[in-house]
Parts: structure tokens; sequence; C-alpha cells
């Protein structure tokens, strides 16, 4: 599993575009955009465990959110 930690919600999502193809070139492999602003972290929780995404990235305020 990896975490990326952006800065902003803009970069975070720029990272996401690209790192989606590579992530789903791995069999099974997932990754995830968790970012603050479209759904509440609950949203965010539910589609992670759903998936069972191996690759999350996001803002620090979002990923707190989620651990916490």
């Amino acid at each position: 599993m990896a975490l990326v930690v952006s800065p902003t919600r803009e970069l975070a999502s720029q990272i996401y575009k690209v790192a989606q193809p590579l992530v789903e070139s791995v069999p099974g492999a997932c990754a995830e955009l968790v970012v603050g602003g479209s759904s509440n972290a609950e949203e965010d929780y539910s589609r992670i465990a759903s998936t069972g995404a191996e690759v999350l990235i996001g803002t620090p305020g979002r990923l707190y959110d989620l651990i916490c």
C-alpha cells in the first residue's frame, strides 16, 4: 500500500490522474483520491473499504479525517 500526501486538492487530483493508469496496470490494484470538498469522510471511508484501495492520494486534512 502507498500513501501520497499532497498540499492541495488540485495537486492531489493531478497526481491521481497520472498515478491511476500506473496502478491499474497491476492486476487487482486500485487507487483512490481523498480530498475535502467533494464528499464527506464517511463516504470516502466506505468507498475505500469497498474497493480495497492499495494507493491513497489525498490532502492532509482529509487523510486526518479518515484516520480519526
